[in-house]
């Protein structure tokens, strides 16, 4: 999900900074990696971590039941485009709709 840093509560935190030559390796292609694109990463990180950590007696929400039975947590040093080479797919035609 990219635009996430545009978000009212969020638009007060700086934007991240990458190199501006970043480019990741996505099978066949490449994926520019941007300021922005950046953080909305890391957004969406510590959304998960929070929501993973959290444990809510009165409203039956618990976080870490959750991600242990609706997440699929892979190494994503190794396997982190498993799903691309699987399919024959590049993570580059994601991000440019």
């Amino acid at each position: 999900m990219t635009g996430m840093h545009k978000h009212p509560l969020l638009t007060h935190v700086p934007l991240m900074t990458v190199p501006s030559n970043f480019v990741m390796e996505c099978g066949e292609g490449e994926l520019v990696v941007d300021d922005s694109f950046m953080t909305d990463y890391a957004i969406q990180i510590q959304a998960i971590g929070a929501a993973a950590r959290w444990l809510d007696v009165e409203d039956g929400w618990d976080g870490p039941k959750y991600l242990r039975e609706k997440s699929w947590l892979i190494d994503m040093l190794e396997q982190g485009f498993l799903p691309d080479q699987m399919t024959g797919s590049s993570e580059k035609t994601y991000f440019t709709n």
